[in-house]
Formats: C-alpha cells, structure tokens, sequence
C-alpha cells in the first residue's frame, strides 16, 4: 500500500486571475508529495487562461481544461469525470 495515497484536487474557475497564483501556489506549498490539481476553466476572458497555461507548464501535478461557460455544477462535474 502507498504511504502517501493520491490526492485529487478539483478547481474550477472563471475569470479567477485575481485569487489563482494565492491558490495555486498555496496548494503546491503543501508538504504531502501526492497531490494532483485538476483545473478546468469555465470560458473566462480576463487573462486567466494564459496564466493557467503558463502555471501548467511549470507543473506536473497539474491538468488544464479549457471550456465554454458552462456554470460551476457543470464544471465540477466535468472534472469529476476526469
């Protein structure tokens, strides 16, 4: 059995670049080594798809979707399917 079984973190956000970095970097700043991000957009127009790009590329605990807007149950549950 793993020690450190995985967690599954679920984030769905929408025109969200003023609280990302504070959240992301707060989730990558934990010390339990099996953590996975699963992030879908939610069709925002402020910057945010840029900065979740750019953050992806820099971790590899970390899954981007980009989508339309959908509304938050949606998105959750489309991440839920993941």
């Amino acid at each position: 059995m793993n020690a450190f079984p995985k967690v599954n973190i679920l984030l769905s956000t929408f025109n969200g670049m003023e609280f990302l970095g504070e959240q992301l970097d707060s989730l990558q700043a934990q010390d339990y080594p099996n953590i996975f991000i699963y992030i879908r957009d939610d069709g925002s127009t402020d910057g945010t798809v840029a900065f979740l790009q750019t953050y992806q590329k820099q971790f590899s605990n970390v899954d981007l979707t980009l989508g339309e807007n959908v509304g938050y149950k949606r998105s959750f549950f489309e991440l839920t399917l993941r």
